[in-house]
């Protein structure tokens, strides 16, 4: 599934309760994203009322920010490279990456 939208639309809201919502029933959510620190996706997600804690706990949730790993000087295909070889990115059920060209060279 692809959500598009303008700045400010929305989309990262979405990709939340999709998350939280596949969660709570049941399934295993990787979450990658190029705009929240762990701490700022934890606050954003409490202030929408999601509570996530349970889910982190149980490794439910694998939070994985990446805006601190890309680096401008390296190539982006070195970068889509090092994420292809983190193995526990793809061992949950559904992945959610925010931008979604982040991932559009993995499959």
């Amino acid at each position: 599934m692809v959500i598009e939208g303008g700045s400010g639309s929305g989309k990262s809201t979405v990709c939340q309760r999709l998350a939280y919502g596949l969660m709570e029933n049941g399934a295993s959510v990787t979450y990658i994203s190029t705009q929240l620190t762990t701490k700022g996706f934890i606050n954003q997600m409490y202030s929408l009322n999601y509570g996530i804690a349970s889910f982190l706990l149980k490794k439910m949730l694998l939070y994985i920010p990446v805006l601190s790993l890309m680096d401008p000087s390296a190539p982006r295909l070195d970068f889509i490279e090092r994420l292809r070889e983190a193995e526990a990115l793809f061992k949950n059920d559904v992945i959610i990456s925010t931008p979604y060209l982040l991932l559009s060279n993995i499959a």
